[in-house]
Parts: C-alpha cells; sequence; structure tokens
C-alpha cells in the first residue's frame, strides 16, 4: 500500500485537513501502518502537484488558516486505477540475511 492511495482513498469519503487525515489514520489503519504528520504533509504536497488533489483555504478567527484537501478528478481516476490492479505481492524475506 502506498501512502498516497490511502490518503486518496480517505479523501474519498469527504475533504480534510492534513491533521484531520492523521485522525483517519490513528482511528483506522494505524495498528498495521502508520504514517507521520510530517510525512502526510509532504505527501498531500506532492500529490497536490501531480494534480490529484486540490484545496481550500478556510480562514479562522484567532487561529491558524486550514487547507483542507478534496480529491480531483484526476485523483479518483488513479484511486479507481490503484484500487482495480492486481494487489503486490510482498518480496519474501531472506532468511540467511
Amino acid at each position: 500500500m502506498s501512502l498516497p492511495h490511502a490518503l486518496l482513498g480517505l479523501l474519498s469519503y469527504k475533504p480534510a485537513t492534513g491533521y484531520d487525515l492523521k485522525a483517519a489514520f490513528e482511528s483506522s489503519i494505524n495498528l498495521f501502518w502508520n504514517a507521520s504528520l510530517p510525512q502526510i504533509y509532504r505527501t498531500l504536497s506532492q500529490m497536490e502537484k501531480d494534480g490529484w488533489l486540490s484545496f481550500i483555504i478556510k480562514h479562522q478567527e484567532g487561529k491558524p488558516s486550514r487547507k483542507i484537501y478534496q480529491m480531483t478528478d484526476k485523483g479518483k481516476k488513479e484511486l479507481q486505477n490503484w484500487l482495480a490492479a492486481p494487489p503486490e505481492v510482498p518480496q519474501a524475506k531472506n532468511s540467511l540475511l
């Protein structure tokens, strides 16, 4: 599983901030895969550059502004293609190493 595809999966439910996505990770797939907040923000930035996401900035009184991400049509297509692809076969570990 790749982090960009996991984030697309979470964003398929509803638009979210990076902090919201970290909370969703912690409440759902954190038992078998963890992503740090800096990893999430770096990945969101790259996904936005790739055209998979767009964002709006929501200004708040007395608090930092929030960047709310949502999938673009290109991002939806990427998620659908990834879901339709056969799963990756994990590499067997060499016990001698």
